[in-house]
């Protein structure tokens, strides 16, 4: 399947949300957002986005369960995830575990 040639933002926050879409968008960035984590799997898995950019602490799921998750998937392990958070540095340990 092509990827359509657009970035995800998936975050919760639409006062955090409004910030990023704004700016990607005066730049000229084709952008979608979602709020949740479920909405977030199904726009990968059915329109494939050439990168997301994902809140790490969503209403329905936790972001590094998604991460993990489509780390393994054969449609979303090849997208490129970026990670925006505002918690705290010991929260993001995790990241830097990651294999």
């Amino acid at each position: 399947m092509a990827r359509e040639r657009r970035v995800l933002l998936v975050e919760d926050d639409p006062d955090v949300a409004d910030l990023y879409l704004v700016q990607l968008r005066r730049d000229g960035v084709p952008i979608e957002h979602v709020r949740t984590g479920h909405d977030a799997d199904i726009f990968a898995h059915g329109r494939g986005p050439v990168l997301i950019l994902i809140d790490l602490k969503l209403p329905d799921v936790d972001g590094r369960e998604l991460i993990e998750r489509w780390s393994g998937d054969p449609i979303c392990g090849a997208i490129p995830i970026w990670i925006l958070s505002n918690s705290m540095p010991e929260d993001n340990l995790w990241w830097h575990a990651a294999p």
